[in-house]
């Protein structure tokens, strides 16, 4: 800066008054002071390409001409104070770093139902209010049951008639089976009686019967009549089974009646399908209610696990997919900042937004969140385990790159580095320091 001054000041030399006698103690002329000041306030000293950490010197200005390949400029350790006075110094470390893409989503039940009855009546009695967590299988709302009873009774006594009549006839299949039975057995004595009378009163030619013909004719009559006992009881058997099946048919379709009258008496009790809470009271007691088409009575909703569901823009569908880990907050909540991965991508695109979906199984078991909350989403699209990491706010762009104020042996130096990842936040040094170094992070503005 001096030396410009200097410079520019011989220039200004010739435009000096004519000499004119002075007094060595007088002030020089006016016009001289007056074209200094100016040159020195319209040529300013040699600028850097880009920031400059301040309390630099002129003599540190002057030692970036003999730095070293990728130094840009240098100072003395007098100025490591000054340069800390626009910033503080942070060390260089290896450590994971990961670009993360915001997202805003919302938690959804996992399940969520509007209970209806299966059979028409009229509410009895309401069990439960908006709020209340209920378990799978509890009692919600009581229809009146009295027509249903009577409807369970007649069913009982149909099957106790009908089982009545099933013995009766299985009693008269054994009474016909024994009848058989004995029947049976007369033809047998009379075949065998027939036979004798056969023999005495056929004999050979020339030769008188043993016995009259009447005998004879009297043992064949009594086998011809045992046939006909022995064919009327097997009839009487067929007879008695066809019964028995028949009524054996009338007690299931008695049983099947009664089941489903206690069926429909049960359904007068609708019961939660699942555990969760009732999020919707819909009806009182004395309401009619039918059950085509259904009456709603009340909504429960799954939340012991919840579904967070996001959009993602369509340029990043190729970097996510199932188990890609993300982590969100609850506004509202109270809760800190939790992890989770994406368990199901959506195939489809929003062919409005050109975004598609993502979903993430949060388990809620706690009911910590409420369905239908915002949920401000990060979700993790490319991530460095171990990468070389220096704040954002080191970092200064000029005309040779990204340069970062590092100090080295004691001198403070502005180094050009090449970068990898960057993120909101930090960047990954990829070439230009080392780990250990000390750079000067700038105080926000």
């Amino acid at each position: 800066m001096i030396d410009t001054i200097r410079s520019h000041a011989k220039v200004i030399q010739p435009m000096d008054l004519p000499s004119i006698a002075s007094p060595p103690s007088r002030r020089p002329p006016l016009l001289l002071v007056a074209g200094v000041a100016l040159l020195a306030a319209g040529c300013p000293a040699d600028k850097d390409d880009g920031e400059r950490p301040g309390g630099m010197t002129p003599s540190s200005m002057h030692e970036r001409a003999a730095a070293p390949h990728g130094v840009t400029e240098g100072a003395g350790a007098g100025d490591r104070g000054a340069a800390a006075s626009i910033g503080s110094w942070t060390v260089v470390t290896e450590g994971p770093l990961a670009e993360r893409v915001p997202a805003v989503g919302t938690l959804r039940a996992r399940q969520a139902t509007r209970v209806g009855s299966e059979v028409s009546g009229e509410v009895k009695e309401v069990l439960v209010d908006v709020g209340d967590r209920v378990a799978a299988g509890q009692e919600l709302v009581r229809l009146e049951p009295t027509f249903f009873q009577i409807e369970r009774d007649q069913r009982e006594q149909a099957v106790e008639a009908a089982g009545a009549r099933l013995v009766s006839v299985e009693r008269g299949v054994e009474t016909a089976r024994a009848d058989v039975s004995h029947a049976e057995a007369a033809l047998a004595e009379a075949d065998v009686q027939l036979g004798r009378m056969r023999n005495l009163w056929e004999k050979p030619e020339g030769q008188a019967p043993s016995i009259p013909k009447s005998r004879f004719d009297e043992a064949d009559f009594r086998q011809r009549a045992a046939t006909a006992r022995l064919r009327a009881a097997r009839s009487r058997v067929a007879e008695a089974e066809a019964a028995r099946a028949e009524a054996a048919v009338a007690v299931r379709q008695a049983e099947q009646a009664l089941r489903h009258a206690r069926e429909r008496l049960d359904k007068t009790l609708i019961r939660s399908p699942y555990a969760g809470v009732v999020t919707q009271r819909l009806v009182d007691v004395g309401e009619p209610v039918t059950a085509t088409p259904v009456t709603h009575l009340v909504e429960v909703q799954e939340v012991a696990v919840l579904y967070l569901e996001f959009a993602l823009p369509q340029e990043l569908m190729g970097q996510v997919g199932p188990e890609t880990p993300i982590t969100f907050a609850v506004e509202g909540s109270g809760k800190a900042e939790r992890p989770g991965r994406i368990a199901t991508v959506f195939p489809s695109l929003d062919a409005a937004t050109r975004s598609f979906r993502c979903r993430v199984v949060v388990d809620n078991a706690g009911h910590s969140f409420t369905p239908g909350s915002l949920a401000r989403v990060s979700v993790t699209v490319r991530s460095i385990p171990e990468a070389l990491v220096v704040p954002r706010s080191a970092l200064v762009r000029t005309s040779k790159g990204w340069t970062v104020t590092v100090e080295r042996d004691g001198r403070v130096v502005r180094q050009v580095v090449e970068l990898g990842l960057i993120t909101e936040a930090d960047a990954q040094v990829v070439e230009g320091l080392r780990p250990g170094d000390r750079v000067l992070v700038r105080a926000s503005s």
